[in-house]
């Protein structure tokens, strides 16, 4: 039989070891936060349900997929940063395409697809960039390579401990001044 205070060890022990993966999938998954999102409407502005979505990651050719609600709308996210390649499809119009939608770190990309009704053969293709401005958020990041960190300038700090740029090295304490040093000099009083 496990006394009280046993018990409570135990449980102590299950209850790290059953956060530790959870602790674990929780920074995984923030890793991936960014995403793109959008309303698909024709060319009169009315929503265009069950579209098929495609959205690429143009340097790993990494494909997710989605379909549009009643109301026209999408969103894939837990994309990594990087360049994507948005598509859209519907039978009876011809498919949307946009290149260089860039994604950075934890953001969330608005595009404004609007199809064309027509044969599927033609593809409509979008080469502008989308704005800067983001709709969905307020907030700034930005993805930082191993190899810029390591390049960086070290603007007059030294890791080590030591100073760098300019400015004096050595700082001498004078020496205490002594009343021999007064020697020929007189008070007047």
């Amino acid at each position: 039989m496990i006394s009280g205070d046993g018990r409570s060890l135990c449980l102590r022990k299950c209850l790290r070891q059953a956060a530790l993966p959870l602790l674990f999938c929780s920074i995984v998954s923030a890793q991936y936060t960014s995403g793109v999102e959008g309303t698909v409407t024709d060319q009169s502005g009315a929503a265009v349900p069950a579209a098929q979505v495609r959205v690429t990651n143009e340097a790993t050719q990494v494909r997710r997929e989605a379909t549009t609600n009643e109301r026209g709308f999408f969103r894939i996210s837990d994309l990594l940063a990087g360049n994507y390649r948005v598509e859209i499809s519907h039978s009876g119009f011809q498919p949307w395409v946009q290149s260089n939608v860039l994604l950075e770190g934890n953001q969330l990309r608005t595009v404004y697809p609007q199809l064309s009704v027509g044969e599927q053969k033609s593809i409509v293709e979008v080469t502008a960039d989308i704005g800067a401005v983001e709709t969905g958020r307020s907030t700034v990041a930005r993805s930082i390579e191993q190899k810029t960190v390591e390049e960086a300038p070290m603007l007059g700090r030294n890791i080590y401990g030591g100073r760098r740029g300019p400015g004096p090295r050595h700082h001498r304490c004078r020496r205490p001044v002594r009343r021999s040093d007064w020697v020929g000099i007189r008070q007047s009083g």
